[in-house]
């Protein structure tokens, strides 16, 4: 997790599947080293995707990619990762050490690339003889397989899928209005995220010549309920952005300081669409202002009782990939911290106690947000383009959310690390509309200063407008050390008479 995905090495996306397994082949093995013996080359069978391999290479990979595992799971060892690579030939008693900066873009990989292509043409020009189909869910369970990796506040993940049909879904989405304190301005949070959910359904159906039509079809009480159809088109092109759905993650570490290029601009500012526009933060100046208003955010939310619940629930202790919650090895926090914090956590007078006595908001504040506000290479907030008075209704936060999550894709895509931010957007709601959300005194000035200070930092732009917060800049490591997952699809998906389909419940989870 975090390090080069599988797209930024092969090289993949838009190329014919002669280009692609020919890619394939020389990004799995640079250094060919079993080439010098091959003695049938008609073993090399591209159209079917075959190639030579005997049980003792299998082991042995098997063996390597396992010690590589269990140094991930004790988090001890270095890890080898892409775009580094080991090619052990036992035939031959060779060990290659390879190492292919951009993957298949690289000069050295195009140039072999240029040399195999006439090389391998007869056998890719071989017609096909035989597929071999592995996986018996229908095409609607594996857009939903994909589509279950869309962010959600705190990775509650607060949608059901109703298999309708073959080509059409019920997406059941629960807003946290009323349960979550984030969840400001009657569930605006989550309206969000459920934008998240379709675009991402959106880009999966892509992968299978899908076109995907969505349209809300109302609610029962905090359940909205949105009708999904998947359209069969042969020409569709498979989105790009596919290729980034489950790699994508939040990075709430601190970045590099290195800036965005003005094509790095444009092209997150292109995909957002023509409703919304970017606002972006980028000196130090800047930076230190955005930084403080996360600060007084993070002061409210470890103060009151309201945001300890949320806390307390969805924050994993045990785990450093998280089905359902946020593993705190991902919060951002170092060790000696994360222990005090774990200590505290167990009770709320605890908390109190070391808010009240001991400053104990300091120390988060610095790691949660001065260090990664200043670290980064830019803050921004996304905004409608509307300049009326009259505040963004239910369908155009969800669009925002649309926007924001092909503009996640895009920013993973462009080798850069992204985290929202929601907490100064909820307290600041609250104290402009006078919305009491806590029963700890004294907290509403401080929620005021944050409304005052989050107006000055947005102006000329109408505060109500103001959608989406996050910083974003060039990750300082690319191996994340914990991070969330999602739920295993059987316990997500569901068919009209309530039960789970079988193709479903009989597959292995992730």
């Amino acid at each position: 997790p975090g390090g080069m995905s599988f797209e930024t090495y092969f090289r993949l996306s838009g190329q014919a599947e002669h280009e692609q397994l020919l890619r394939f082949l020389l990004g799995l093995s640079p250094a060919m080293l079993q080439m010098k013996y091959l003695v049938d080359p008609s073993r090399v069978d591209l159209p079917n995707h075959q190639g030579p391999s005997t049980v003792m290479g299998c082991e042995l990979c098997a063996g390597v990619a396992a010690t590589e595992a269990l140094k991930i799971l004790l988090r001890r060892g270095k890890v080898v990762t892409a775009p580094l690579g080991l090619h052990f030939d036992a035939y031959r008693n060779r060990l290659a050490k390879t190492w292919r900066p951009f993957g298949n873009n690289n000069p050295i990989q195009r140039l072999a690339l240029a040399i195999a292509r006439p090389k391998f043409s007869r056998e890719i020009a071989r017609p096909v003889t035989q597929r071999s189909v592995s996986d018996s869910r229908t095409v609607v369970e594996r857009i939903l397989d994909v589509a279950r990796w869309a962010p959600s506040g705190d990775n509650v993940q607060p949608w059901r899928f109703e298999i309708a049909s073959s080509d059409q879904v019920i997406v059941h989405a629960r807003d946290q209005a009323g349960d979550d304190v984030y969840d400001f301005n009657d569930g605006q949070a989550s309206w969000t995220s459920f934008g998240c959910l379709l675009e991402t359904l959106r880009v999966a159906a892509t992968r299978y010549q899908r076109e995907m039509s969505w349209s809300y079809e109302g609610s029962k009480g905090h359940t909205h309920y949105f009708k999904v159809v998947f359209e069969k088109r042969d020409e569709r092109i498979p989105d790009p952005l596919f290729s980034t759905l489950l790699s994508r993650s939040v990075d709430r570490r601190p970045y590099r300081f290195r800036r965005l290029s003005s094509s790095q601009r444009k092209k997150l500012e292109a995909v957002v669409g023509p409703d919304f526009v970017l606002y972006w933060s980028e000196t130090l100046i800047d930076r230190l202002r955005w930084a403080r208003i996360n600060a007084l955010a993070t002061d409210i939310r470890l103060r009151i009782p309201e945001a300890y619940a949320v806390h307390r629930h969805i924050l994993d202790w045990d785990r450093a990939y998280s089905p359902q919650g946020i593993p705190v090895g991902a919060i951002g926090i170092d060790s000696a911290t994360r222990r005090l914090m774990r200590w505290a956590m167990r009770d709320w007078a605890r908390v109190h106690f070391l808010n009240r006595f001991l400053g104990g908001t300091m120390m988060p504040r610095l790691e949660f947000d001065w260090l990664p506000g200043v670290r980064c290479a830019a803050h921004f907030f996304m905004a409608t383009k509307d300049p009326s008075d009259t505040p963004p209704d239910r369908i155009l936060i969800l669009r925002a959310g649309m926007a924001f999550q092909r503009l996640w894709l895009t920013a993973h895509q462009l080798g850069l690390a992204l985290h929202p931010s929601f907490a100064p957007l909820a307290f600041s709601s609250y104290a402009r509309n006078n919305v009491a959300f806590t029963e700890m005194a004294g907290v509403s000035r401080k929620a005021e200063t944050l409304e005052r200070a989050f107006r000055d930092d947005v102006a000329p732009v109408n505060v109500e407008h103001v959608l989406l917060l996050a910083r974003i800049g060039v990750p300082s490591r690319r191996v994340v050390p914990a991070r969330s997952i999602r739920r295993p699809l059987e316990e997500l998906v569901f068919d009209s008479s309530g039960r789970r389909p079988r193709e479903a419940t009989q597959r292995n989870s992730h």
